[in-house]
């Protein structure tokens, strides 16, 4: 009973401070945010596409290109005059120009590669990453119809015994073989997920992010706790319990910050079953509270902590998966609570790895108590 009246009073606090409800607003915001975007026209790059001559090879290329694409978007043009005047004007990233003639001009690539036969025009502003990751888009069109080519050569030149068998045959069997066009597949399979489900790449970060919107409440939470030892807040209650206290105070905003994390989760799709995700959440609220409190000790005034604060969540977003994984920096990753509640919801060992970081954090809190208070 004494432990309800202490969170509703220390609950009840927490909403009067502008500064709390900025972040509890700032969740819905940031999931509702990346939902909208990811249902809009959101490809990193803009191809334009077009042929020089009418051709239903070439044809049949574009169509199999067009289409929805998280990363590429397609905009298909009626000359290739209008696809250049699109990458000089800027409205288009690149743009594809297929020749006329393909099924000859692939004919003759197969006989000849190592000639020079020219079947598409790639025109560029830039050269850059995402520009060279999508033309592997392209060559993914041109193998799909250079692929029959070279299958039919090949069984030709090189398996007599099918001479009966017509080309439609052969091609009946080829096109029994599974293939897919795919250049990228965003699923999120994790523990919480019996079954994986589809996840935009503009709303993938989202989980990350929203685990750094946490450890920045905790952080907050201890300027806080600063704030209201030199007013005297706590002047009444023994040295000896002042941890449990600073503990409650950081676990009381912590579990209300994770209350809005998970409803918006939940409401934006990307929440996995009840349970494993109430586990890991509140494994982690006991991480943050763990963390912020020895950051707290360590930094010893509201000064140091709010100029140590903005640095630190740039390094939990550069350092921990929100959205890339650094593989030669990933050692430094454990050293930040994020990274244990993401990799936590896709392996359950790193709730174990959770919980050691917690007790770690913990010890030297305590440690540190000995030696400066």
């Amino acid at each position: 009973m004494k432990l309800w009246m202490w969170f509703r009073l220390l609950t009840k606090r927490l909403y009067k401070k502008p500064t709390f409800l900025a972040i509890l607003l700032l969740i819905p915001a940031l999931v509702l945010g990346y939902g909208a975007a990811a249902q809009g026209d959101s490809g990193m790059i803009t191809v334009a596409l077009a042929q020089k001559e009418a051709d239903p090879v070439a044809a049949g290329m574009i169509q199999s290109l067009d289409g929805s694409s998280q990363l590429i978007r397609y905009q298909i043009c009626d000359d290739a005059q209008t696809a250049e005047e699109l990458v000089r004007g800027g409205k288009a990233d690149m743009a594809w120009i297929f020749h006329g003639d393909m099924e000859a001009r692939l004919k003759k690539f197969v006989s000849q590669p190592k000639e020079k036969n020219a079947m598409v025009t790639v025109l560029l502003r830039e050269d850059n990453v995402s520009l060279r990751l999508a033309r592997e888009k392209l060559s993914g069109a041109l193998y799909h119809a250079l692929s029959q080519q070279i299958y039919i050569s090949y069984i030709r030149e090189n398996v007599p015994e099918f001479d009966g068998l017509s080309q439609a045959e052969l091609m009946e069997y080829y096109h029994k073989q599974e293939m897919t066009d795919q250049l990228f597949a965003f699923n999120e399979s994790d523990a919480a997920l019996e079954n994986a489900q589809t996840v935009h790449y503009l709303t993938a970060p989202v989980r990350g992010l929203l685990a750094v919107v946490i450890a920045l409440c905790g952080m907050a939470t201890a300027m806080y706790y600063l704030q209201d030892t030199r007013r005297g807040t706590f002047a009444w209650v023994s040295t000896g319990r002042l941890p449990a206290v600073e503990l409650g105070c950081q676990l009381v905003s912590l579990v209300n910050v994770a209350a809005v994390v998970l409803l918006a989760l939940a409401l934006s799709g990307q929440a996995g079953s009840f349970l494993p995700e109430l586990l890991t959440a509140l494994l982690y609220c006991l991480c943050c509270a763990a963390f912020s409190m020895l950051l707290r000790r360590l930094c010893g005034s509201v000064r140091m902590l709010a100029t140590l604060l903005p640095l630190l969540v740039v390094l939990m977003l550069v350092l921990c998966p929100v959205f890339f994984d650094l593989g030669d920096l990933r050692s430094f990753q454990y050293l930040l609570p994020p990274t244990y509640f993401i990799q936590g919801t896709y392996n359950a060992k790193y709730l174990l790895y959770m919980a050691g970081y917690t007790g770690i954090c913990l010890g030297l809190y305590s440690l540190l108590g000995l030696v400066k208070e």
